[in-house]
């Protein structure tokens, strides 16, 4: 059996793999990107039986190592803080550090410690939606600062007759429709 700690950081994850008897085989990082993950599996592969205990107990690495039918296992940050000082008197934060505790907490401890599950298919999909929903809204922004700024170029009176620019009334003034039914600028 082979155990892996993960600690994981804004810009990416540091990684340590330990054997049965607690010794260090590798220390590195990885960035959170889609390619960064696929190298990541692939030294993952040259071992045979690794499981993962990592600090955090969502994250786009758990996801795809659930999804590559991976064993994960969640260490709470206050209580891996508690587990630092087995290893070395000063309890200060080292990522590289952090990823040996979690792989020598799993190592010795793995029954204290919650496996993270897959989520429901449901939820998966509440996911892809809500992820959806965040570059629409982004896109939606993006457009109303491009009309905005085109507005007070050409037209500003506008801006100071609407509240709310984007109002349903402020967009009828500016696209005035012939039918009930017609988009703007159609007949």
């Amino acid at each position: 059996m082979i155990y892996a700690g993960i600690d994981w950081a804004d810009q990416g994850f540091q990684i340590c793999f330990i054997n049965e008897e607690g010794q260090v085989l590798e220390e590195f990082s990885i960035k959170k990107t889609k390619e960064a993950f696929y190298e990541f599996l692939e030294r993952v592969r040259c071992y045979s039986g690794v499981e993962f205990a990592i600090e955090t107990s969502r994250s786009s690495l758990i996801d795809f190592l659930l999804d590559q039918g991976y064993r994960l296992y969640w260490l709470n940050p206050n209580r891996l803080s508690s587990f630092r000082g087995r290893y070395k008197t000063s309890r200060v934060k080292d990522d590289r550090f952090d990823a040996y505790v979690l792989a020598q907490v799993l190592r010795r401890d793995k029954s204290s410690l919650p496996q993270i599950k897959p989520l429901p298919e449901e939820v998966e999909r509440l996911k892809l939606i809500w992820k959806d929903l965040g570059v629409l809204l982004k896109e939606k922004n993006r457009l109303e600062n491009r009309l905005s700024s085109i507005l007070k170029e050409y037209y500003p009176a506008f801006l100071n007759c609407f509240q709310d620019a984007f109002s349903p009334a402020a967009l009828h003034f500016l696209y005035p429709r012939r039918g009930s039914m017609s988009s703007p600028g159609g007949d």
